[in-house]
């Protein structure tokens, strides 16, 4: 074998017909997985700007009753 990733031979009818099919319904899908993407990006760099506006304010965290998780071990 040459080692090229050429598509010849026997199945390769069948090959550019799968990636056809694959083209056809990730494509349409594609702008919902960005929007997705860019949401969650959004979501976390709204999150780290609020925990940072708390550090700058020099509030303390009230602690909580239970203890921690490393504690319980």
């Amino acid at each position: 074998m040459s080692g090229s990733s050429r598509v010849t031979g026997r199945y390769a009818a069948g090959q550019v017909i799968a990636l056809i099919v694959v083209a056809i319904i990730a494509l349409p899908l594609l702008p919902l997985i960005l929007l997705v993407i860019g949401w969650i990006r959004l979501r976390d760099r709204r999150a780290a700007s609020r925990a940072a506006g708390r550090e700058t304010e020099g509030s303390s965290v009230a602690p909580s009753d239970r203890p921690m998780a490393s504690a319980q071990r």
